[in-house]
């Protein structure tokens, strides 16, 4: 998102008109204050992520901003990469590992509920931070 200038064009009833336009930009940096896991497990239980070894599933998180903005997907937030305000974990990376990018691989069945966890830290440090507790099963 760049500040500088903008020519618009329009076409109503086969009239054309175009005008220019100053578009300022503030650069604001927005804290998360919320972060919260949505994403959809399978299985039985529904909290359970059943798959072949090495299959991944992409973690969905809801992010809410100082500023009111919310994102349901943090894929939303185009002009940032995930990696430069979350940081995704597992807490058994025997069983789930996660990439940078919120991408959970199973690597091995497990017998207890692992802790899947994203911590927020823009800008200015530790923000909110979201966990889910599925089960693990390879199919």
């Amino acid at each position: 998102h760049n500040a500088g200038e903008s020519s618009i064009r329009g076409t109503f009833c086969g009239k054309e008109t175009s005008g220019g336009m100053i578009v300022t930009v503030r650069d604001i940096r927005q804290a998360v204050t919320d972060a919260l896991h949505t994403t959809s497990w399978f299985g039985s239980p529904p909290i359970t992520f059943a798959a072949e070894r090495l299959q991944t599933k992409r973690l969905d998180i809801r992010l809410e901003f100082a500023d009111g903005t919310v994102y349901n997907d943090y894929d939303l937030a185009t002009w940032i990469e995930p990696v430069k305000y979350l940081a995704f974990s597992s807490a058994i990376t025997s069983a789930i590992t996660i990439d940078v990018d919120g991408y959970a691989q199973i690597q091995d069945n497990y017998h207890l509920i692992i802790t899947l966890t994203v911590d927020t830290t823009c800008p200015t440090g530790q923000g909110p931070v979201a966990e889910i507790n599925p089960f693990v099963s390879v199919t």
